[in-house]
């Protein structure tokens, strides 16, 4: 099926849109690329659903909207260089993106888009929650906006590569690892022009001027408002989907709901330009 004759669904509530119709594999013109890329800025998240992307199909697929992420070694998926396998096995108590955060937040320049595939299902359980972050940013009172409106956070990596090390309580606690970078806590979206939320309890480690108790009270103030109930959509996932999400415009959490049982995803992570850095 050609890209304009794709059938999308909104979602009833925040994020959510599904796009219907679409054989990713088969995307190689420009125009449907470019297409997608306005429907992810528009939409912040689109789900496809019944795809059948081999890992090389995945790898392809993705670096026709930018340079990608070229993970650790030792996860990289076999016969690719920049697709990530993120598995919980059966004998692990955590699970690797298990508290709420943007990907790559604590890099200068964070990435653009994240595109994960379903390969391995538990039979329940294994969600993805996502929220909205210019929602979030919309349901503020008008005093609350101006009062953040030229506030920058310190954002740093935790440095936790090993996902079966991986638990909140040590991201939260690790003091960071590699250098910190400042992003403004209200970002304006280069693409859509909306503004959004930029703070995650994850790698947001301070905001600029405040005392440390008043930069964790703010901290923890905005991060609870982005995931509100009304601002969050849960992901249940099916065989055949692939999620892809705007990286500055929302933020997500991957449910450990499943032990004793194995979660297998492939990741890619997509830049707008050539600083690709190699940390998760």
């Amino acid at each position: 099926m050609r890209w304009d004759d794709w059938e999308i669904i909104k979602g009833d509530g925040a994020l959510g849109t599904c796009v219907l119709g679409a054989d990713l594999k088969s995307v190689n013109e420009e125009v449907a690329v470019t297409y997608i890329k306005e429907l992810l800025f528009e939409h912040r998240m689109l789900v496809f659903r019944d795809q059948t992307l081999t890992p090389l199909a995945h790898e392809q697929f993705s670096m026709q909207f930018g340079p990608l992420r070229k993970p650790p070694g030792r996860q990289c998926v076999a016969s690719t260089n920049f697709l990530q396998q993120v598995i919980k096995r059966e004998e692990d108590e955590y699970n690797f993106g298990g508290s709420w955060h943007a990907d790559g937040s604590f890099q200068p320049h964070p990435p653009m888009a994240t595109i994960l595939q379903a390969i391995d299902l538990p039979k329940a359980g294994g969600d993805t929650l996502f929220a909205d972050c210019v929602l979030a940013y919309e349901r503020l009172s008008e005093d609350t906006q101006s009062k953040i409106a030229d506030l920058m956070g310190i954002h740093r990596a935790h440095g936790i590569t090993d996902p079966a090390k991986y638990s909140p309580g040590a991201a939260h606690k690790s003091p960071g690892v590699g250098t910190a970078v400042s992003h403004p806590v209200v970002g304006c979206h280069p693409h859509s022009k909306k503004k959004y939320l930029y703070v995650n309890p994850a790698f947001t480690r301070q905001i600029i001027g405040f005392s440390d108790a008043e930069s964790d009270a703010l901290i923890d103030e905005l991060s609870m408002h982005i995931i509100k109930p009304e601002t969050v959509y849960r992901h249940q996932w099916r065989a055949g989907d692939v999620v892809m999400w705007d990286n500055k415009t929302t933020q997500h959490c991957a449910v450990n709901d499943y032990g004793g049982t194995r979660r297998e995803m492939h990741r890619s992570v997509v830049y707008e330009d050539l600083d690709v850095m190699e940390t998760p």
